[in-house]
């Protein structure tokens, strides 16, 4: 069917914009297929699943949406997906208004041996964490306390990794906690990937980025995260040292614990309900939950 497309979805719903998706791609028409529903059938009966629909939709054009492709998880799978499904076309858009071409050269010569190398450099990590998390629960716990009139200055540690979030409900809510420092007199520095905002000139801030290698493998990129949080630390605090550490936990993060350690300083620790419910029961799953439920274990 000329000017048809079918479209693999990985937004929500009420997320899609179909008339935005006709618009980037010249087309007239297109078929959804939602990304969780390909995922529910398994891998044969996700790709039979995805091939009977756009067979049936006479379309010769494929393209998966998704909100950042640079970053989206499990990528590789879904190149190779879209690969497996006869199409004159193939290509990735982004709510950054990209459209980046798919191939199989493409797919065969640099993507895949790039999964390939990041799961072998992912299996190091995952046993380094194992064995790190293992004895951090093995130690005595040590609970400390401290009064906001022994905090002159706070470390505040934003570690979730979402980007690009500019405004709603979590955005108010960290800047609120921070201004609510800075009303009982604490200087407050942010060390996370991006500053907050809402968060004012006068909050300090170290920029901490994630490590690129594992840009699009999400557990992974969140494990690596620590390492680069407790090296920019360590280097933060050789001139600018905290009375304290707030962090607001976050999903396979465990850098607050060993960095009040490092600065032998008292870590308060917001915790809103447990992150490896939230992926299992509302997210998208986890490769490694029981990784991600030792580390919450620990930390907590």
């Amino acid at each position: 069917m000329p000017g048809h497309a079918t479209i693999i979805n990985l937004l929500p719903v009420s997320e899609t914009d179909e008339d935005k998706i006709r618009t980037v791609l010249d087309l007239d028409s297109i078929t959804i297929v939602q990304g969780r529903d390909i995922r529910e059938k398994g891998a044969r009966g996700g790709l039979n699943y995805l091939r009977e629909v756009h067979r049936e939709a006479g379309s010769s054009f494929i393209a998966i949406n998704s909100y950042d492709w640079s970053r989206q998880s499990r990528r590789t799978e879904l190149y190779g997906l879209a690969c497996l499904v006869p199409a004159r076309k193939r290509v990735a858009i982004d709510t950054k208004d990209r459209v980046i071409e798919l191939t199989w050269p493409h797919f065969l010569f640099s993507e895949l041996p790039n999964s390939i190398a990041q799961k072998i450099s992912g299996a190091q990590l995952l046993a380094g964490t194992r064995s790190r998390v293992k004895a951090g629960l093995e130690r005595t716990r040590e609970y400390r306390t401290a009064s906001s009139g022994d905090i002159e200055n706070i470390l505040y540690m934003r570690t979730d990794l979402w980007f690009g979030v500019k405004a709603g409900g979590s955005i108010g809510h960290v800047a609120g906690v921070i201004d609510g420092f800075k009303r009982q007199g604490m200087g407050v520095h942010v060390l996370s990937w991006d500053k907050p905002p809402l968060t004012g000139d006068d909050t300090g801030f170290t920029k901490v980025s994630p490590d690129s290698f594992y840009i699009n493998e999400r557990e992974m990129a969140l494990l690596a995260y620590n390492g680069r949080l407790e090296s920019a630390a360590s280097t933060l605090f050789e001139n600018n040292k905290p009375d304290a550490i707030y962090a607001r936990y976050a999903l396979d993060c465990y850098a607050p614990v060993l960095i009040a350690e490092m600065a032998d300083v008292p870590l308060i620790l917001e915790y809103n309900g447990s992150e490896v419910w939230i992926e299992k029961h509302w997210g998208q799953g986890l490769k490694y939950g029981d990784v991600a439920q030792d580390i919450e274990d620990w930390v907590l």
